[in-house]
C-alpha cells in the first residue's frame, strides 16, 4: 500500500474463490475488513460451511472520526461515517461470527448493529513472556546507566498509534528517564526528527525486535511500558509486558487499558503528554515493579484464546449441520 508497504491489497479474487472450491474448508476466516472480506462475500455458497470475521482493527474511529472531529461536529462526524458503518454491516452479514479481541470493540460493533458479535480476548505465549531476572547486558547494550528509569514501547511507527504523543511525554520527565521504542514504519524518520528536537537525549528508536525471547528481555528490563495509541482494538504488546511482570502505561481509551492485571496498569488522559509523564512516574515509583511481577501470572495464555475460538466453532458447526 502507499502509506506502508507491510501492508498489501488482496485482489486476485479469482484465486480466493478457487482455492476454496478446492479445498471445501468448514471454516473461512476473515482477518481483514476490507478485499479479504469483500472475496468471502462473492464465494459460493456451497463451498464452506461457515464464515467468521476477526475484528482487528476499526479504521472509521481510527482515522475517520478524528479527522472529521478537527474540522465539524460531534454529530456532523456521526453523520458523514454513517455509511462507513453501513458498509462494514454488509461486508459482515452472512458471518457466523465476528470476533474481537476487547470488551471496548463488542461494545462498538454491536452499538453500529453488528450481529453475532463475540469477545475473545487474545492471550501470549507464556512460556516466553514471564518474568526473568533483569538482564543488566540488555540495559548496557541500550546505554541505561545504574540509577536511570527505562522506559519501552514497541509497534509499527505509524501515524495512528501516536508516538508522538509519548515523544513528547519525555520533555516533561526528569533527566532519569530513557525511552527506548522498538519498532519500524513509515513515520520513523518524522519520530526521529521529534526525538531529536528534545532538549535533552532521552528517546532511542531501534529496530523491530523478530525475536521473542529478545523482545521478552526487553520488556522484562524496562522499569514502565508505555502505550500512546487510544484507538487499539486489544493492544497485545501491553499483555505481554505485563506477563513479564513490567508495570504498563495506557490511555484511558481503547483495548489497551483492559489488561488483566489492574494492579499494574496505569491509566492517563488519552493523547495528554503531560498527564502520560505524570503517570508514567507513578508507574515506574519503587516497589510498583515487584508489584507487576506478583500480577503477571494474570495474563491470559495465547492458547487458551485458540481453545476458546475453537469451541465457539464447534458450536456454530453443530447448530449449521441441524
Amino acid at each position: 500500500m502507499p502509506y506502508d508497504a507491510s501492508y498489501h491489497w488482496l485482489l486476485r479474487m479469482d484465486k480466493i474463490r478457487a482455492l476454496v472450491t478446492r479445498e471445501a474448508p468448514d471454516v473461512i476466516e476473515h482477518h481483514s475488513p476490507f478485499f479479504a472480506t469483500l472475496a468471502g462475500r462473492f464465494l459460493d455458497p456451497t463451498s464452506f460451511r461457515i464464515r467468521t470475521a476477526f475484528w482487528h482493527g476499526n479504521h472509521l474511529d481510527t482515522f475517520a472520526r478524528p479527522w472529521l472531529e478537527q474540522r465539524v461536529s460531534a454529530r456532523s462526524t456521526n453523520f458523514a461515517i454513517a455509511p462507513g458503518w453501513a458498509a462494514m454491516r454488509w461486508l459482515l452479514r452472512g458471518c457466523a461470527a465476528v470476533f474481537t479481541a476487547s470488551r471496548a470493540e463488542f461494545a462498538t460493533l454491536t452499538l453500529h448493529g453488528v450481529n453475532h458479535v463475540h469477545c475473545v480476548p487474545f492471550g501470549v505465549d507464556r512460556s516466553e513472556f514471564q518474568p526473568r531476572a533483569t538482564d543488566r547486558e540488555v540495559r548496557t547494550q541500550l546505554n541505561i546507566h545504574e540509577g536511570q528509569r527505562m522506559l519501552v514501547a514497541a509497534g509499527r511507527l505509524a501515524a495512528e498509534k501516536r508516538w508522538d504523543v509519548a515523544i513528547e511525554a519525555m520533555r516533561y520527565l526528569p533527566e532519569p528517564y530513557k525511552l527506548i521504542i522498538a519498532g519500524d514504519g513509515p513515520e520513523r524518520t518524522r519520530l526521529e526528527a521529534q526525538a531529536s528536537a528534545l532538549p535533552r537525549k532521552s528517546v532511542t528508536i531501534v529496530p523491530f525486535v523478530k525475536a521473542r525471547n529478545q523482545f521478552a528481555a526487553l520488556l522484562s528490563a524496562a522499569d514502565a511500558y508505555v502505550h500512546a495509541c487510544p484507538y487499539e482494538t486489544f493492544g497485545l504488546t501491553v499483555n505481554e509486558a505485563v506477563a513479564c511482570g513490567t508495570p504498563v502505561v495506557v490511555p484511558d481509551r481503547g483495548g489497551a487499558q483492559e489488561s488483566g492485571a489492574q494492579g499494574a496498569l496505569f491509566r492517563y488522559r488519552a493523547l495528554d503528554a503531560r498527564d502520560m509523564a505524570a503517570v508514567t512516574m507513578s508507574a515506574s515509583a519503587s516497589g510498583v515493579k515487584q508489584r507487576a511481577i506478583a500480577l503477571a501470572a494474570s495474563v491470559r495464555d495465547e492458547k487458551d484464546h485458540v481453545l476458546e475460538v475453537l469451541s465457539t466453532y464447534e458450536h456454530l458447526l453443530a447448530e449449521q449441520a441441524r
